[in-house]
């Protein structure tokens, strides 16, 4: 056998270890075929003895490379699906190549005519693939090692003590507790997102770290009482991206303030007067009241209380109602009129004379011994500014002035 790398023009006798029947009827090739490729190849047979030689028509070698198939990458996926490996390939298709599962189950797929190429595949538990045989269009039985691994993590859950959660409107930022009686397969972090009755100015949570029970829903300032959904979830941060658990969704019921309003009858009194105070309606079978006072010092637990401050005070009255513990206060508050200021003169006379007793500072006066009995047998009068006395000895009188409010002193 002869052949040619330059097209014929010069030719040289085949040898070498690449070859056998290199001075036979048939050449073969076997190792390194690429490196020949192009080249031309010719038969020159001898006859015996005299009868000289002949020269065989002339073939072109076309070596095409071994082809390959290799999986791009592995994967972690999250509890039971489909996931596609993607295989890319060498050679002229179409392709063919059997694979097998964890060393075993031997799948051949046949006639494919795009790459890369998708495998299917649903493992349930951590599987490795690996690429055993591969053909394309021109060469055959090659063996391909590319084992690739898909992990499969179990998807983390929580179990909910209850679907649905309560709350108290609030005027101010407030919080609801979730309760959960268990979590499987060790979640780290949960996720909550608005539902489709959203909660307005609510803020989603992502990835925050998961602590023990409760998780606190955090309502925002003024949230209208109403019903709202949610959705939650749980995840197992690592091995990256993580593991997402399945929606579980809740609902919070934002409770209304229980009704109030609170009055004061009088709302000003003179120091020590009587202030009735009043809660209204009367809820005092599904309800609880507290009562306190600024300054300190007065407390009741009925819905109708009485009071004698002896300064400018402010009640404050807190109800509670049993059934949900949802409570609303309200405060009323207590202004003192003013109390008169009485001087009277401190007159001294001979016995058997009288004196002039006059005061001022108030409306009316009222005079009395200082023991609080009647001074009318020395006194030409117990009522008026100014009065006349005629005392048998040194006598101690009392007037008590009252203001145009009312007021005593």
């Amino acid at each position: 056998w002869e052949f040619s790398s330059n097209g014929g023009s010069t030719w040289s006798n085949v040898t070498g270890a690449n070859f056998t029947g290199t001075t036979s009827a048939t050449l073969s090739i076997i190792a390194n075929a690429t490196t020949y490729n192009g080249y031309k190849f010719r038969l020159v047979a001898t006859g015996a003895g005299t009868c000289g030689s002949t020269t065989s028509s002339i073939v072109s070698l076309t070596a095409n490379p071994k082809p390959t198939a290799t999986f791009a990458a592995g994967a972690i996926v999250c509890g039971v699906g489909t996931y596609n490996l993607r295989i890319n390939f060498t050679g002229t298709g179409p392709w063919s190549f059997t694979y097998t599962t964890n060393g075993a189950s031997a799948t051949t797929v046949s006639n494919i005519a795009v790459n890369p190429y998708y495998l299917a595949v649903s493992p349930s538990v951590t599987t490795t693939y690996a690429i055993t045989a591969l053909n394309d269009r021109y060469c055959a039985n090659y063996s391909v090692s590319a084992p690739v691994t898909i992990v499969v993590q179990a998807k983390p859950t929580i179990t909910l003590s209850a679907s649905t959660i309560y709350a108290c409107y609030s005027g101010s930022a407030s919080t609801a507790s979730l309760v959960y009686s268990g979590t499987a397969n060790s979640p780290t972090q949960y996720s909550i997102t608005a539902g489709s009755r959203a909660m307005p100015s609510f803020s989603a949570v992502s990835n925050a770290s998961l602590g023990s029970s409760p998780i606190t829903v955090n309502i925002p300032a003024g949230t209208a009482a109403g019903t709202y959904d949610f959705n939650l979830k749980v995840k197992v941060a690592t091995p990256s991206p993580g593991c997402e658990s399945d929606v579980v969704p809740f609902t919070l019921v934002v409770r209304p303030q229980p009704a109030l309003a609170v009055t004061a009858s009088p709302t000003s009194v003179c120091p020590g007067g009587t202030v009735n105070l009043l809660a209204s309606p009367n809820l005092s079978g599904s309800g609880s009241y507290a009562w306190t006072s600024s300054p300190s010092g007065f407390t009741s637990s009925i819905y109708s209380p009485s009071a004698t401050p002896s300064v400018a005070t402010t009640y404050t009255v807190t109800y509670t109602e049993t059934s949900t513990g949802c409570t609303n206060s309200g405060s009323v508050a207590i202004t003192m009129k003013a109390v008169p200021t009485v001087t009277v003169n401190d007159p001294s006379i001979c016995n058997g004379n009288r004196a002039v007793l006059t005061a001022s500072g108030a409306s009316t006066y009222s005079w009395t011994l200082s023991n609080g009995s009647s001074a009318s047998a020395t006194l030409s009068t117990t009522t008026g500014s100014s009065v006349l006395a005629s005392p048998t000895s040194t006598t101690t009188y009392t007037v008590t002035g009252t203001n145009s409010v009312g007021c005593t002193g």
